[in-house]
């Protein structure tokens, strides 16, 4: 096989060169798209000399020494920034924690004075807490609603505190009263029986 390319090669070009491609292992397709240029070339001479002129006016430097062209930075678009919330959020969709603070952060006094329980002490205290008055504050993080088999509405929400999260149901009259405020990014004070 490597006959045949040699004497494909010795054809139609030089022999060094065919000599170069087969010792540096090149295609037989590299080769010929070489060597079609390499005619379209002898046949135009007038695109010798534009290829040669465009090649002079688009040349730089690798080490910013440009001839001619010159290149300005681009301008970036003025955007605002973003609110602690929104900057809050894009945190835990891209890491999955908050690192620059918490979204109650601003609440913590009231939460530390008014509230008697955090999510974390409800599920430690389950059955302790029944018939108890529970006050908690939260971070709504996700909300979703359906319907029934019956056909009423309902919503199923995830509440968030400093220490950690659960889910919460509201069905009937509950969700009727109730179903305004619960939002995505609420923050929330729930007062409740256990």
């Amino acid at each position: 096989m490597k006959i045949f390319y040699f004497l494909f090669f010795f054809l139609i070009s030089s022999t060094s060169f065919a000599h170069d491609c087969i010792l540096n292992g090149t295609s037989a397709k590299e080769i010929t798209i070489y060597n079609s240029c390499k005619a379209d070339l002898r046949l135009n001479p007038k695109r010798i000399d534009n290829l040669q002129s465009d090649e002079l006016n688009n040349q730089a430097s690798l080490f910013g020494e440009a001839s001619g062209v010159q290149l300005s930075e681009p301008e970036l678009p003025k955007i605002d920034d973003w609110t602690l919330m929104e900057r809050l959020q894009r945190e835990t969709e891209l890491v999955g924690i908050y690192i620059s603070g918490h979204p109650l952060n601003n609440f913590k006094f009231e939460i530390d004075h008014f509230t008697t329980n955090t999510l974390l002490s409800i599920e430690e205290e389950n059955l302790k807490l029944e018939g108890a008055e529970i006050k908690l504050a939260g971070l709504i993080t996700t909300v979703r609603d359906a319907v029934s088999k019956n056909g009423k509405p309902f919503c199923i929400f995830t509440l968030e505190d400093f220490s950690g999260t659960r889910e919460f149901a509201l069905f009937g009259e509950q969700y009727t009263t109730y179903k305004p405020w619960i939002e995505l990014n609420a923050q929330i004070f729930v007062v409740a029986k256990g």
